[in-house]
């Protein structure tokens, strides 16, 4: 029996969603399982979009704006990348925002995309670049663990 002994981190698998569009989120349910992936549904009254570890978020700020949420995850975001221990996630997260408002701070990540779910086929166009995303993180795992230890190791220092 050959079995794969590469470890693999729970964001290396996970995508957070948090949209109501049945559509899109059929498509990616589908999509997800196809390629093994897990999907997190976060719940808008919670700071989910914070807590959960992935590799890839969809979300509509809709849902979130008002109860402070998305602020916080913006807070959250510039917190994480001024730590330079942990810069290297930024290389290889993706958020895919799927509403229409203009004006309001997208989050300070390297790859943040910005669709309008009326546009014409926008299903295949998010599962495009989350297969791309995916292909990058698959790429950089290691990468990414050992630069997670080094910041919790720090973080343990600090503590004491």
């Amino acid at each position: 029996m050959d079995m794969n002994t590469k470890k693999t981190l729970i964001w290396d698998k996970t995508i957070f969603a948090q949209f109501g569009k049945s559509e899109l989120k059929d498509g990616l349910m589908e999509w997800a399982s196809k390629h093994q992936l897990d999907v997190v549904w976060g719940n808008s009254e919670h700071p989910d979009l914070i807590a959960c570890p992935c590799f890839a978020l969809v979300i509509d700020r809709n849902r979130i704006i008002e109860n402070q949420i998305y602020s916080q995850y913006l807070s959250y975001i510039v917190e994480v990348n001024s730590d330079g221990e942990l810069n290297e996630r930024r290389d290889t997260s993706i958020c895919i925002i799927i509403d229409n408002i203009k004006g309001l701070e997208l989050p300070s990540l390297d790859m943040v995309l910005q669709v309008d779910i009326n546009q014409k086929n926008p299903v295949k166009w998010n599962l495009h670049n989350l297969e791309l995303a995916s292909r990058i993180v698959a790429g950089t795992s290691d990468k990414h663990f050992k630069a997670t230890e080094k910041a919790v190791d720090k973080y343990l220092k600090k503590q004491k």
